[in-house]
This record gives C-alpha cells, structure tokens and sequence, in this order.
C-alpha cells in the first residue's frame, strides 16, 4: 500500500487493509479479515508533504471463509491517526479470487467425498497433459473443471472414457500457472486440488 502525505504531518498513523465480502446471504459489506493484524501497521516517522511511504506486509494469508461468490470481495485501505483514531483517507479496490478450501468434517466420512479425495492427477506440475488416476469406485457423473486465479473455468469435463483407471487431459493451450482442479460428485459434493501447468516445448 502507497500513501501519499498531502501535507507535513508528525503524529504516528495507522496503516490497514479489511477484506470485505459485498454480500453473505443478504448480508452486505462483511468484514473478514484486517489484513495487517488487528492493530494494523503502525508508522511513526514525520511525514513531508508529497512524501510516498510504502506499507507492506508478505505472507498475507486470506483463511477465513467466504460465501460462493470467489468474485465477492473487497479490499479498502486506510490511514488513521493512532492517537485519536480519526481515519484521514481510505480507498476501495476489487479484492482478490479466492477460492474456498475443501469441505472438512463429518462429510468427509461420505463415500462419495472419500472417493473424490482419492482421484490423483499426475504429473504435477504438468507439462501438456496431466492425467486423472481414477479408483475403481468413481461415481458416475462425477465432473471436473479447471480454474484459473481468477476464478475463471478454462477446461471442464467428466470422467466417462477412462482407460484402466486413467483419464489424459490436454492442457497444453493453458499459460502456465497454478490452477483449482474443482472435481464434483452427482450429489454436489465438491473436491479441490492444485495443479501447476509448466508447459515447455
């Protein structure tokens, strides 16, 4: 985060960031995570006027839940003085993609689940192609899709035509990047697994 002093100023300010999601079943604007901790970053040197000071943090990590809308969020910075805690400036942008993590707990136990679970893809990172190694209990009319970072489907398909347990998916149109491979049972139970494509000629 860039901010820009529009005048000399002394006092120590706040620097954050609050991710927000715009809509939780009817719900609007829900904050979910201040992204610089709790009590932000706080900057405490005097600030010039025109003087750009950069606010960073690395290993940001967005683990907390979100509806089913990966497009649904929003990232608003601020500055804010720590002493009377008055907010002098904030700005909103499109928050990142996210993608959710798989459903933990008792629905693991269910068969279907577990045998989403053990689908493998090999080779990974995939080079033009990666394949689908397939128990011998994969329920029919299970799908699969491929998502980009932006929550974009770029390949979708089902399991019908495997060889022996295995199923071969050309991805060699794909950039190379780390996708969602989002695998779905008939009944809607849903898996999620990384996969890096790292095509090279």
């Amino acid at each position: 985060m860039i901010i820009t002093a529009k005048q000399d100023f002394s006092s120590p300010v706040i620097f954050n960031v609050a991710l927000v999601e715009k809509d939780v079943n009817g719900f609007m604007n829900v904050l979910r995570k201040n992204l610089f901790g709790s009590d932000g970053k706080t900057i405490s040197l005097g600030f010039i006027q025109n003087q750009d000071v950069v606010a960073e943090v690395s290993d940001v990590r967005i683990d907390v839940p979100i509806s089913s809308d990966p497009n649904g969020l929003l990232l608003i910075g601020y500055v804010q003085d720590k002493n009377t805690k008055e907010i002098y400036q904030s700005v909103v942008i499109d928050g990142p993609v996210k993608i959710g993590d798989p459903v933990v707990g008792l629905e693991d136990e269910l068969p279907l689940l577990t045998t989403l679970n053990n689908i493998q893809m090999f080779p990974n990172p995939a080079n033009h192609h990666f394949t689908f190694g397939l128990p011998s209990d994969v329920y029919p009319g299970s799908q699969w899709k491929i998502i980009d970072q932006r929550g974009v489907t770029v390949l979708e398909g089902n399991f019908e035509g495997a060889v022996n347990g295995m199923k071969e998916i050309n991805v060699e149109e794909l950039a190379n990047a780390v996708y969602f491979v989002v695998m779905t049972g008939p009944k809607g139970g849903t898996v999620r697994k990384k996969l890096m494509v790292m095509n090279r000629n």
